[in-house]
């Protein structure tokens, strides 16, 4: 979304808070947005950036 560029190629300066998933990659997002490390045990930069919804209508 902060790539997005809007009508004469303007960027509209967007700056996501939300992440939506679907019910299956629940437990992956709550590890995305929550967990102090990444796989590879350095700093998690997407802990604490989005708010989670869970929904079964993007399956």
């Amino acid at each position: 979304m902060m790539n997005f560029r809007a009508d004469g190629d303007r960027i509209p300066g967007i700056q996501p808070t939300i992440l939506v998933v679907p019910p299956v990659l629940e437990q992956k997002a709550l590890h995305i947005l929550n967990a102090l490390l990444n796989p590879d045990g350095g700093s998690n930069v997407w802990k604490g950036t989005a708010e989670l919804i869970v929904t079964p209508w993007i399956a």
